[in-house]
């Protein structure tokens, strides 16, 4: 029988996103074909499209992850759409194809979420805002409100695209989370989420801190008007303060691995503290918490910052700075 490994071994893609269990009801319905050199071709029977299909590997993993949004966030095979058409706005430019899309409802009329699965690992600083550029063309022209970067098989990345009212604009702030099936954005934007969650999210596993500031750099600062090396100063400042606020929590994390041998899933967080450091609310409100969580910081760890210190951004980019920091540790 022909594996998952087998498809994915001469790529660069990987199957560490999805479950065990859902890659072995993927490879119990692969089916070959011998072609005329004598060589075993892949194919399985796409569930959306409702034909057979040859399985490349971008292949194999765009249809494991239309299984995962059937099996494990509950959306309804009649509200996914695979390469789907997207027109793009200048005459020069060429059709592209959104990898999957899920529609509001199964008419199929409204999308909800666009994923794109690329064709190898993103890796480098231009490939990851070449992506995600991608993302937010697709969202302004299919009027998506969620998008996902499936990068390779192996990491993936949640958004939600959000309206500037002002002039109109479309700009993607991240998630920690993709809404299943029976939940809304809204419920996902205003979890109650802990330290716990911050640990199982957090981004430096699989990318570097570097990284992560670049795109800052690439989204906001660069035309913010304010120092971006000193902005960035202040909200890893803010951010470790809020971390800082958690520590009973840390310790109670700590105690529950070692002595009662609970894995970090099995911990109860429901006490723990919310943290402060998230995009939750309006633009606004978001700017107030965040920087009282500085000012008290500032008070916590004297001499770092001067009294008068406050952010130059403005509310509507701090809170796209703030989406981008939350899910690191």
């Amino acid at each position: 029988m022909m594996t998952l490994a087998d498809i994915l071994k001469d790529s660069d893609y990987k199957q560490a996103q999805f479950d065990l269990m859902l890659i072995q009801e993927f490879e119990r319905k692969i089916t070959t074909r011998t072609d005329k050199n004598g060589k075993e071709i892949p194919y399985i029977n796409c569930a959306i499209r409702k034909k057979e299909i040859r399985l490349t590997p971008e292949e194999a993993v765009r249809q494991l992850y239309v299984k995962k949004l059937i099996t494990e966030y509950g959306y309804a095979e009649e509200r996914i759409d695979v390469e789907v058409g997207v027109p793009m706005g200048r005459a020069t430019d060429h059709d592209k194809r959104a990898d999957i899309v899920v529609y509001e409802d199964e008419r199929k009329i409204t999308p909800y979420i666009v994923v794109e699965v690329k064709q190898a690992a993103v890796k480098s600083d231009k490939d990851i805002r070449a992506a995600k550029e991608q993302l937010s063309d697709y969202c302004l022209t299919k009027g998506a409100s969620i998008a996902v970067l499936c990068n390779g098989g192996n990491v993936e990345e949640f958004f939600y695209n959000r309206e500037n009212k002002n002039n109109k604009t479309q700009t993607l702030e991240k998630l920690s989370y993709l809404p299943k099936a029976t939940q809304t954005l809204s419920d996902v934007l205003n979890v109650h989420y802990t330290l716990k969650n911050l640990i199982e999210n957090d981004e430096l596993q699989y990318k570097t801190l570097k990284q992560i500031v670049k795109g800052l750099e690439d989204i906001v600062m660069a035309n913010s008007g304010a120092d971006p090396f000193e902005e960035v100063f202040k909200l890893i400042f803010t951010k470790l303060y809020d971390e800082f606020l958690s520590r009973g929590d840390a310790d109670t994390i700590a105690v529950l691995s070692q002595k009662a041998n609970q894995t970090l899933s099995q911990i109860d967080d429901k006490d723990f503290r919310q943290l402060e450091f998230r995009n939750t609310g309006t633009e606004k409100e978001c700017f107030k918490r965040v920087e009282s969580l500085f000012e008290k910081a500032k008070n916590q760890w004297k001499g770092i910052f001067d009294d008068g210190a406050t952010f130059r951004l403005t509310p509507a980019e701090l809170k796209i700075c703030v989406s981008f920091m939350q899910d690191v540790k």
